[in-house]
């Protein structure tokens, strides 16, 4: 599977406050392994940027990590998911747990100083009464996975 390529046309402006800038990303995008076919009010895919950077600026950094995030991440996933939902049961995740997974919702920050970070919303075969949602920090899952449903 080939990385997209992310244009400035592939970030349609959705709405601003006094500290955010919010852009659907519209497009094919990859994430967790997983393609989505992303079009406005489709699909939820939100690039939150800070309102003292340009979207212009951010661009390669987004891309990168919105690809990072598609194609580079599976093994710390798995490792984090192991670590704090499988911990204690029988619910491990492997190889055919990640090519199972489905991707609900993505929003991904760009703060004031330019770091990057992620919420996704997902769910998988061992829970699927449940949506999982997971934070990413730059390049490390943080927090728990939590379940709602």
């Amino acid at each position: 599977m080939q990385k997209p390529q992310y244009a400035i046309q592939s970030f349609v402006e959705k709405y601003s406050d006094q500290d955010w800038k919010s852009y659907e990303v519209s497009g094919p995008c990859v994430i967790f392994g997983k393609t989505l076919h992303c079009e406005p009010d489709g699909e939820s895919f939100i690039v939150a940027i800070h309102n003292g950077l340009a979207l212009e600026n951010c661009l390669p950094q987004i891309s990168g990590y919105i690809n990072w995030l598609g194609f580079e991440c599976k093994n710390d996933l798995i490792a984090f998911y192991n670590a704090h939902v499988a911990a204690g049961n029988s619910a491990r995740a492997d190889d055919a747990w990640y090519e199972a997974l489905e991707i609900y919702g993505v929003k991904i920050y760009v703060d004031k100083d330019a770091k990057l970070s992620a919420d996704i919303a997902f769910g998988d075969t061992h829970f699927p009464d449940h949506i999982l949602d997971v934070s990413v920090n730059e390049h490390q899952f943080c927090g728990d996975i939590g379940l709602d449903g």
